[in-house]
């Protein structure tokens, strides 16, 4: 991929996270400190290194990871698992879609992981969001994430 595709898509996905954020608070009930803009916010590990998650949970020791995928071949997967459910009720189900997410997006299970260890959080609610899907309840899958800090490649 060249340069100015991955400036492209990128620039995309940023975009994006502001309209994941609200779906995901409008979906779930759950208030988000949205870390975009104004509230950037790094938290560092160590002398290592650092994270800025898009959102900390309000009266819940959470995070959100949003990722937007390229091309939604990324993103129908993950709303597959569980497929009985309604699109809201797909938060819920919780340690099938980690194991998932592991086994299929180790980049992004791990980032997350690293996140929850930056900022000492118990819980991380990782997002995959895209708005090109025609269903509203297609466009958003939600995975609770806890702490699996055992045998991490970080």
């Amino acid at each position: 991929m060249r340069d100015e595709e991955k400036k492209t898509q990128a620039e995309w996905g940023s975009a994006q996270r502001r309209d994941a954020l609200l779906l995901f608070e409008q979906i779930t009930g759950k208030q988000v400190i949205h870390n975009v803009g104004g509230n950037y916010r790094c938290y560092t590990y160590k002398a290592m290194g650092g994270c800025s998650p898009a959102g900390m949970l309000v009266n819940e020791n959470a995070i959100v990871v949003v990722k937007r995928p390229a091309n939604s071949a990324g993103h129908r997967p993950l709303l597959r698992i569980g497929a009985k459910q309604q699109p809201w009720q797909k938060a819920k189900i919780k340690g099938e879609r980690q194991a998932w997410l592991k086994a299929h997006r180790y980049a992004h299970y791990e980032q997350c992981q690293f996140e929850l260890m930056c900022t000492a959080a118990t819980k991380c609610y990782y997002i995959s969001y895209d708005p090109r899907c025609v269903d509203p309840g297609d466009r958003i899958g939600i995975v609770e994430l806890l702490p699996d800090f055992n045998n991490l490649k970080i």
